[in-house]
């Protein structure tokens, strides 16, 4: 007898871990991709292209609730932000304010 596809190991999440997985390898390689390019265009732009991106992954103003809920605060954006993150941009001179 055949097995279906919810009989398998991970039955039907099987596909679920397999998009999952080419979203992140995608993301990856753009995101190394849009450093490369940074990096080879000199003249500071890989330290402008880190500080856009650590603005765009912790926003300033936004924090959210262990509820998963958003709550809007005043604050510096640098609050947000992984201490390890800012030790290790500042271990190579990026300075996140």
């Amino acid at each position: 007898m055949l097995s279906g596809p919810t009989e398998e190991p991970g039955g039907s999440h099987t596909l679920a871990i397999q998009l999952i997985t080419a979203h992140n390898l995608s993301y990856m390689m753009s995101l190394v991709r849009r450093m490369r390019d940074a990096i080879l265009a000199g003249e500071n732009k890989f330290e402008t292209f880190v500080k856009n991106f650590m603005k765009t992954r912790y926003p300033a103003g936004v924090k959210k609730k262990e509820t998963g809920e958003v709550e809007k605060v005043e604050t510096e954006n640098s609050e947000f932000i992984p201490t390890w993150v800012i030790e290790a941009l500042g271990a190579v001179n990026i300075v996140i304010n």
